[in-house]
């Protein structure tokens, strides 16, 4: 990865959130029967969180715009507008449109089902709205502002995890890791009951977890060496994420945020 100019790092970045963009939506499209009206991450499901969509009018119009057909429609559309991104040469104009269009429609799915959704659907969606300020406004101070905006995002989003972790005697103990992976939909249960036989370990990783993102603001102010081994760990911590939980979009829609970061801390140093 090169960064030598600030457009380098959001056409990096932008990559990378429309990858995060693109498996989200292969993977709702693959899992079709969950988002029907009958499934858990049906509509009617949403609805019962505000009232107020129930009422006849508004009903109508939901179920028109974030009905299971118009989901489809969104989600198909969002991958197209991502692999775009990825994959073509677009022209200005059509690249900030498509930015746009990926923020609008992440708020607009985000009010469909705001239950279930993790910290990666939350920063994908900041990242694209700042990508969305910067190719619209297209100024060097929003550039700039943008970068700085989603580096800061994802080290105060590893502050405040670290900080939770810390208060949680789970993780204190070093329970939460072996626990957590023990479980079949988060985790592989060989792995967990390994790490339960080992607690020294267990309490180990858990330790370094926290750490690794309470410490993780000070990439701005530390050397760069140091600067490093903080962005090292952030990096493992996503990578054993995904393959031990399967967590896929975690990985990418924070590894997007590491070309601002590694611009705003590094000073856009070659990276």
């Amino acid at each position: 990865m090169t960064l030598e100019s600030a457009a380098d790092a959001v056409a990096w970045t932008t990559c990378l959130t429309a990858i995060s963009v693109a498996l989200l939506a292969t993977e709702t499209l693959a899992d079709r029967a969950s988002h029907r009206d009958t499934g858990l991450l049906g509509l009617p499901v949403a609805q019962t969180r505000h009232p107020w969509l129930l009422v006849p009018w508004v009903e109508r119009a939901v179920v028109i715009v974030l009905g299971y057909r118009a989901l489809l429609t969104w989600t198909t559309l969002r991958l197209l507008a991502a692999l775009a991104l990825i994959a073509l040469p677009l022209e200005p104009a059509s690249r900030s449109i498509t930015i746009a269009f990926l923020a609008g429609s992440s708020l607009l799915l985000g009010a469909r089902t705001g239950f279930g959704m993790d910290g990666a659907d939350q920063m994908t969606t900041l990242v694209l709205l700042a990508l969305a300020v910067d190719a619209l406004v297209d100024t060097p101070l929003a550039r700039q502002a943008a970068l700085w905006f989603i580096a800061a995002e994802l080290a105060l989003s590893y502050a405040v995890a670290g900080t939770a972790k810390l208060l949680g005697p789970e993780w204190r103990s070093g329970r939460a890791i072996w626990g957590v992976l023990s479980t079949r939909m988060y985790g592989v249960p060989p792995v967990g009951i390994w790490l339960r036989d080992r607690p020294w370990l267990s309490k180990l990783i858990c330790w370094s977890v926290i750490l690794g993102e309470g410490l993780f603001p000070l990439v701005f102010v530390v050397p760069p060496p140091v600067g490093w081994v903080l962005i090292a760990a952030g990096l493992s911590f996503h990578l054993g994420t995904a393959l031990l939980m399967g967590l896929n979009t975690f990985l990418w829609a924070f590894l997007a945020c590491y070309p601002a970061l590694l611009w705003c801390a590094f000073g856009g140093r070659v990276v």
